[in-house]
């Protein structure tokens, strides 16, 4: 079980388009992860167990060490944190975080298309 309410979950690199098949996202191949996990530099208590326990799955389900990465800087990789962790994703204009219910929101977004798919829990 991952823990990561009420953080904000986001896989860069993901393609979102219902006219079409969508690309293949690899996360990990021949036992080599190739994205890593990225949290705040200061991540909360429960961004960073999330990262950990993401972090343990992943590499029981492919044998793959994912590395957790401290950056505010948006790179390709599995993000975990708030929306205001990382300014230059946007996502505080996509998703309305004001109000406590609306707090548990994840978020597919493939930069390259500039497509989202958000959806709460």
């Amino acid at each position: 079980m991952f823990l990561i309410n009420p953080c904000l979950f986001a896989i860069e690199r993901c393609h979102i388009d219902n006219t079409r098949k969508a690309d293949t996202v690899y996360i990990a191949k021949n036992g080599r992860a190739l994205v890593d996990i990225v949290i705040p530099e200061i991540p909360t208590a429960t961004v960073k167990l999330a990262a950990d326990e993401l972090a343990i799955c992943l590499n029981k389900m492919t044998g793959a060490n994912f590395k957790i990465i401290r950056s505010t800087k948006v790179i390709n990789g599995i993000i975990i944190g708030k929306a205001t962790d990382f300014p230059e994703l946007k996502l505080n204009k996509v998703l309305p975080l004001t109000k406590v219910e609306n707090r548990q929101h994840y978020i597919l977004k493939n930069k390259r298309q500039k497509n989202t798919l958000h959806w709460s829990i």
